[in-house]
């Protein structure tokens, strides 16, 4: 059984390719013999495929809003550890950044201990 999501999903596409044909040329060609009853009901169904892309999106992000701000707290802390984290690993970089550069020395001089 498909998620909620994968329907939506799937419904999507299959809006956005037949909006696509209603776009193409081959589309419009075929409607230059079409009488004008047919030109006027496929002018009115392609607007009815873009309102149906229009409001199928419109309710995904209102989802999407609604989810992030049932979880906005959550979000909050976690980018607040994220942040924290983050800054250490920038501690750590200084800190492996000065042993680099002190092993670079020590490898300069151990050589010359050995020899003399």
């Amino acid at each position: 059984m498909a998620t909620v999501a994968e329907i939506e999903s799937k419904t999507l596409d299959e809006l956005r390719q037949t909006q696509m044909l209603m776009e193409s040329a081959r589309w419009v060609f075929s409607l230059e013999d079409a009488t004008a009853e047919t030109q006027l009901q496929a002018a009115r169904e392609k607007l009815r495929v873009q309102h149906a892309i229009v409001s199928l999106e419109n309710a995904i992000l209102g989802e999407l809003r609604d989810r992030l701000l049932a979880n906005e707290a959550d979000l909050q802390a976690g980018r607040t550890r994220l942040e924290t984290a983050r800054q250490r690993l920038e501690g750590v970089a200084q800190v492996l950044n000065a042993v680099t550069g002190f092993l670079d020395v020590v490898a300069r001089v151990v050589p010359l201990l050995l020899s003399a």
